[in-house]
């Protein structure tokens, strides 16, 4: 059975981006924040991937589980490095061959128009959904696409990372 794509804000994809350039980044762990209680389908999903993720970044990865967040992706979690003292256990699990994991940077969901609107994340999600069965390459083309059209040519205010982890078997 085909599952959506899973949907996750972090810092994790601004790491990965960055750690090409400046190897010493990032100094402390990186946070991925879950908006739902723990042993879902998304907490299991970033559970699967925190470790291969923080082996390919040199940091561990920390799943934290924030109940209540709703549909808002990684509500209430604290920029990278803010808090360098906080630790958290981590887990693992694994993700299903076909299932994906798409990590974003804020500057991707808070990416305005110029009315001053924001890209928001159900913009993202609606992305993610549509974009079942695209590559992780096409699928984030796609969405950035999506967000350049949106800011009407503008230069982004912020960093706009994208990364897509996604099983094939």
């Amino acid at each position: 059975m085909k599952r959506a794509l899973l949907a996750l804000a972090g810092a994790a994809c601004v790491a990965a981006a960055t750690c090409a350039v400046a190897q010493s980044f990032p100094s402390h762990p990186v946070k991925v924040v879950v908006p739902w209680p723990p042993s879902g389908n998304v907490d299991i999903t970033a559970r699967t991937v925190a470790p291969a993720l923080g082996e390919a970044l040199g940091a561990q990865v920390i799943v934290e589980n924030v109940a209540g967040a709703g549909g808002r992706i990684g509500t209430g979690a604290y920029p990278l490095g803010i808090k360098p003292d906080l630790t958290w256990p981590v887990e693992t699990n694994r993700l299903e061959p076909g299932e994906a994991l798409l990590l974003h940077s804020d500057g991707l969901s808070e990416a305005r128009n110029p009315a001053g609107d924001e890209f928001g994340d159900a913009r993202i999600e609606a992305a993610a959904r549509s974009g079942i069965g695209l590559s992780p390459q096409e699928l984030a083309d796609a969405l950035a696409g999506q967000a350049r059209a949106f800011r009407g040519g503008e230069a982004p205010e912020d960093d706009v990372s994208i990364a897509i982890l996604k099983r094939f078997a």
